[in-house]
This record gives C-alpha cells, structure tokens and sequence, in this order.
C-alpha cells in the first residue's frame, strides 16, 4: 500500500488490556492510527464496515465466532482488510487453517512490540508472513478430509484463483465460497486453538 495516509488499524480482542496495549503500541508508531477497537465477534463487521481498516489485528479465541472464521468473513468483503491472527497459539497446526481462511500473517501475542507493528506495516502491503506448509502440515491437516476438499486445499495452499479452482475440480464458480467455509470448519475443531 503506497499512500500519504497513516495505515488504519483495528484491534480485535476480548481482553480490554490486550485491547488497550495493542492500541497505545499502533498509536505510537508514526504512520500506524489505532481505530476504536472491538471486545467481540458480533462487533466486527459493524466496526470494519464502518472504520474501514486497512489491517485487522484479530483474537483467535472470541466469544461467538472464532478468528479463523472471521478472518474468512472478513476476507470475502469488497474492501477486504489484511488479516493478522494474533493468538497466544501460534503451533503449526494453525498454519494451513490461517492460509484457508485468508489471514495475512500469525503473531503470537509473546512477541516483542516491534516485531506485531513492523508484520502490520508488512501485511498492509501485501505481503504475506505465514509459511508455507509442509507436507507433514497438510497431511496433519489432511486427515479429516474428503477426497474433494483434499484437492480444494492443495489448491487453496498454492493460492490457486477461483475459477481455476472451480475449473480444476470442476465445480461452479458459485459453490466455491461454500466449499472453502466448509473446508476450514472441518480443519478448525472448536477450542482447539487458544
């Protein structure tokens, strides 16, 4: 993102500490606005429809709705906002399910101040901070899937359009988005991330 702007960030995070933290941190770096966070799932929508962020920092664990599950919400939206998952888990297990869902990056809510705001600056560009799986992560992942959706998260994995996707396994364009939200529920098991 090349702009004059300072760079819009919206807090998600159920904890007001965490919330309060997080916020002082993005306002004290020059370039970085720190919106009016939000404590719950319910409140996501609203605030980034009315806020327009151009990054969400995003709880994995919220009351209602899960990060993940957000983070596929928010990235199916017409002003879609980067994505950071900022969880106290940051295993591996997560990787391929932030990649389905279409998060940008996954900080682990350990990590030095510096290291959250320069992933922020990162991810508003379009970069994208998580790994690569491996194939010991998508076969770990793997394991509760159907013939299809194992294909459907190859394709996903490689960041495979759409319509090539809908073309690849020969699906209509319009059953796609479905597919993928059943997808990560199968790969999200409830609670297992904390």
């Amino acid at each position: 993102m090349t702009t004059d702007r300072p760079l819009r960030v919206l807090v998600v995070d159920d904890h007001p500490a965490v919330r309060a933290g997080v916020c002082a941190l993005v306002e004290a770096e020059p370039g970085l606005v720190a919106l009016e966070p939000v404590g719950d799932s319910f409140a996501v929508a609203p605030a980034v429809h009315a806020q327009r962020p151009d990054v969400v920092v995003l709880d994995y664990q919220l009351p209602g709705l899960d990060g993940l599950t957000l983070c596929r919400e928010l990235r199916r939206s017409v002003l879609a906002p980067a994505v950071i998952i900022y969880s106290a888990f940051t295993e591996r297990d997560m990787i391929v399910p932030a990649r389905v869902a279409g998060a940008a990056a996954i900080i682990d809510k350990a990590t030095a101040p510096r290291e959250l705001t320069l992933a922020i600056r990162q991810v508003a560009s379009g970069a994208s901070l998580l790994p690569t799986p491996s194939d010991a992560d998508l076969s770990a992942a793997g394991h509760r899937l159907s013939g299809v959706e194992h294909a459907l998260l190859a394709l996903l994995v490689d960041e495979t359009p759409p319509g090539a996707i809908a073309t690849a396994l020969r699906l209509d364009p319009r059953d796609i988005g479905a597919l993928v939200d059943g997808l990560l529920a199968r790969l999200v098991v409830r609670g297992q991330f904390a």
